[in-house]
């Protein structure tokens, strides 16, 4: 009948009800780590505004033993109640299910929803709903609970948010992964949380295995290409008793095929990644479905403008655009964002993720056409990236590649397979300035060998550009015989009509030709430069190459010695900024350059404190620009100021910084930067006065001959080296921060008395000096720990945050 009382969806037996956490699942596998995790939970639950919080993230990031693990903890909770919601299917069946997993029974006529109020009312109670993804409508429920119940708090793991007022969420991160480039020993390897839960579960499952100095970085990479998932690594761990770590390694080729066989207990979601993924993936829209299965044609990660070029949204599609799906697939934890240092956002997806959907990608009729747009796509960025230095947006643009570069190279081998040795050609050529500029010469000089090798045997027409792009990265790499070869073979190839390409190859000869020493010639062809810029039509990226191009000549200047024309040529670079309406060194991607040159006039000139203001200017736009090259060369600017200027300590630390950084981009230190700073003057044993000064021998006799003021030798040797070699650990920013305080007064004897206790001033004084905690705490014969905890404590008393603000401090105070 119509009135007739629905069935009782509970169910007829009395049930009794469960308090203090009695239902909570007791695992039968120990927790391992996420102490900062469950310590940033359990504080935003106990925080009095607090009601809500998910933890989102994508399947097998362990969401549901995290919450667990909070529940544990939870001293201030008096009741706990845990509702598994992965079988729940409809919103409607929610609160059946939340009064079946905490025992109440009805006792009245009132709804389900009004009798769960009714308990959920009584106590300080955290209720845990885990896995909420597959209910929509579930916020509603939980939004009226929350109302209701003032003293209710709810922790729900989900692969999205539920959406309702109040909600915290916390996106639970994978696990710590070791560093695979600078691998630890076997023994500091356990100390990390992912390492020790494979050991500790591949030897739960029966096989004797013991993580050894030969296993270990197999047992680490192993880690890394799980993407520090903890089921992934559980599963994988699995497998150790049939496979060695080695074999494990290279089997992860297929990780979909390798990563099954979980628990037979286990819900079938954590039974193998495959079935983890693919109940998030059911869970999409049949268009979020398609958009997920196209992104997997890219390599690694990914603009909006990217995704927006690349794929096509199905005829019927329920969502307006693109960005929707992204932003879909996002909220769901298959698509994570990132955002890069100068703003750009990113989407990429676990590899575990990405194989699930190239899978997908793989038998799609429209494939072929998928890749031909993506690789569309990437030429295109290759295209404005090649004039990126003389624009003022060229870090954007520069940004936009290394965003894309493991598709840039992905699409490079496609077109080598598919025999497009033109486009092949064209690629690699146009990146010419982001291979050499970003510091990426290492990936891009194999390319342009290989491309230039096909090339040849093909008789492209082509051929000249890549040649000439070629020769100036060997030219970066220091090898000026060979850059010459190369560019004097590309310079009869280029076509008169190829005026851009005319115009890189003068550039570029002018500079091979100034490392070789051949000045007038140097300057011929940079005047050649300007004369086709000037030929050009008039734009604001033709006016910047010219500005660079006048740098050059002063740059050329200023090795012959010729102080007063290189001044004049940097001023008239300048002043071709200011034309644009810019402030000067901010109108392009490499504007910073002539202010550095105007350093290295003031050093000549011996006026240091114009220098240091000219280098730190420089190095300060250098790092707004993401210019790598410019920034090294500013902190070798600024270092050699202040070891002529008897400030030696922090000279020690910079160079060595700038020595280290140019070392890990493959820019050659002594040509790029040292032997300018020789010849400009520096103390012994830096000054290596029996040495050649390479390119910069006419400027260091010139500057002889007008008797420079003697500059002392480092009184303490021994210590410049240790500082030089303590720089050398410092990062980028770091240094740079360093460089940026660093200034010509003389460094106090001392800090205040009582400031640091004698055990603080040992570790400042070995901090100083490059040492790490570990390193540290060797040399005091304490723990790891303590010393941190004592590194903590300075930062505290001299108000620092870093160890290079740290380093900077005690050098002034002539601690180190």
């Amino acid at each position: 009948m119509k009135n007739s009382p629905s069935p009782d969806p509970i169910g007829t037996m009395p049930l009794p009800l469960v308090t203090g956490g009695e239902n909570l699942p007791r695992p039968f596998t120990s927790f391992i780590g996420r102490g900062r995790e469950i310590a940033a939970i359990s504080a935003m639950l106990k925080h009095p505004e607090v009601r809500m919080v998910t933890l989102t993230g994508p399947g097998g990031v362990g969401k549901t033993r995290l919450a667990l693990q909070v529940a544990d903890r939870s001293a201030a909770i008096d009741t706990v109640w845990f509702v598994a919601l992965a079988s729940v299917q409809s919103s409607e069946r929610v609160p059946a299910a939340i009064a079946r997993a905490i025992g109440l029974r009805r006792m009245s006529d009132r709804t389900v929803e009004r009798e769960l109020v009714a308990v959920f009312g009584r106590a300080r109670a955290l209720l845990i709903l885990d896995n909420v993804e597959q209910l929509p409508d579930a916020g509603k429920l939980v939004a009226n609970f929350l109302r209701q119940c003032p003293e209710l708090k709810v922790l729900a793991t989900s692969r999205s948010t539920l959406r309702i007022s109040g909600e915290r969420v916390f996106a639970v991160p994978a696990m710590a992964l070791p560093n695979t480039l600078n691998l630890q020993t076997a023994t500091e390897l356990q100390d990390i949380e992912t390492v020790r839960l494979f050991v500790e579960r591949a030897q739960a499952s029966g096989a004797s295995f013991v993580m050894t100095t030969q296993n270990a970085p197999d047992v680490a990479e192993i880690c890394r290409q799980m993407d520090g998932l903890p089921l992934a690594i559980e599963l994988a761990a699995a497998r150790i008793g049939a496979f060695s770590p080695a074999d494990l390694r290279r089997r992860l080729a297929d990780r979909m095929t390798l990563l099954a066989g979980g628990p037979g207990d286990e819900a079938p979601r954590h039974q193998s990644m495959r079935n983890s993924i693919s109940w998030s993936y059911d869970l999409l829209e049949p268009d979020e479905q398609s958009v997920l299965a196209q992104l997997a044609i890219f390599a690694g990660p990914l603009t909006l403008e990217a995704a927006e070029a690349v794929v096509v949204l199905e005829p019927r599609s329920t969502h307006r655009s693109v960005m929707e799906c992204v932003a879909a697939l996002t909220q769901n934890n298959l698509v994570r964002r990132a955002v890069s240092p100068v703003g750009t956002s990113s989407y990429s997806m676990l590899e575990t993720v990405r194989q699930f959907a190239k899978e997908l990608l793989d038998a799609r009729v429209d494939v072929g056409n998928i890749r031909d747009r993506h690789t569309d796509f990437i030429r295109g960025l290759a295209r404005q990236a090649e004039t990126a230095i003389y624009q003022n947006d060229g870090a954007r643009l520069f940004d936009r590649v290394h965003v894309h570069l493991a598709d840039v190279l992905h699409v490079l081998a496609h077109l080598e397979h598919e025999g497009r040795i033109d486009d092949l050609i064209d690629l690699s050529s146009e990146l010419g300035s982001f291979w050499g500029m970003q510091g990426h010469v290492f990936e891009g000089r194999p390319w342009l060998e290989q491309a230039v090798n096909l090339g040849r045997t093909a008789n492209s027409r082509r051929l000249g550009k890549a040649i000439v792009v070629l020769g100036s990265i060997v030219h970066m790499q220091g090898n000026e015989p060979l850059a010459r070869a190369y560019v004097d073979e590309g310079l009869d190839l280029i076509p008169q009509d190829q005026g851009m390409a005319r115009l890189i190859v003068h550039i570029t000869c002018g500079l091979v030709a100034l490392r070789l020493g051949k000045f007038d010639e140097a300057a011929s062809f940079q005047m050649e430069a300007l004369s086709l810029v000037g030929s050009m039509p008039p734009a604001q990226w033709v006016t910047c190459a010219e500005s660079t191009i006048l740098g050059h000549l002063g740059n050329i200047a200023v090795s012959q010695g010729e102080i007063e024309i290189a001044k004049s040529y940097f001023d008239r670079a300048l002043d071709r900024q200011t034309d644009l309406g810019f402030a000067r060194g901010t109108s392009n991607f490499i504007a910073s350059h002539p202010i550095a040159g105007l350093g290295d006039v003031a050093r000549a000139r011996n006026n240091p404190a114009a220098a240091l203001n000219y280098y730190r200017e420089a190095l300060d736009l250098a790092k707004g620009f993401a210019d790598y090259r410019a920034t090294v060369y500013a902190l070798g600017g600024v270092a050699g100021t202040l070891a002529a200027s008897g400030q030696w300590q922090t000279a020690a630390v910079l160079f060595g910084a700038a020595e280290s950084l140019h070392q890990a981009r493959r820019i050659h230190f002594d040509l790029e930067t040292m032997d300018r700073q020789r010849a400009l003057g520096l103390p012994e044993p830096w000054f290596r006065a029996a040495e050649s000064f390479g390119s910069g021998q006419p400027l260091r006799d010139r500057l002889a001959a007008f008797g420079p003021a003697t500059i002392a030798p480092i009184p303490d040797p021994d210590q410049a080296s240790n500082l030089w070699s303590g720089g050398a650990i410092l990062s980028l920013g770091e240094a740079t921060v360093l460089a940026l305080e660093a200034d010509l007064t003389e460094p106090a004897t001392d800090c205040r008395p009582g400031l640091l206790s004698a055990r603080e001033h040992e570790v400042l004084c070995l901090l100083a000096k490059g040492n790490t905690d570990r390193e540290i705490a060797s040399l005091l014969f304490i723990s790891r720990r303590t010393a941190s905890t004592h590194v903590r404590h300075i930062y505290d008393k001299i108000d620092v945050s870093s160890r290079a603000a740290a380093t900077a401090w005690a050098l002034r105070h002539g601690v180190a």
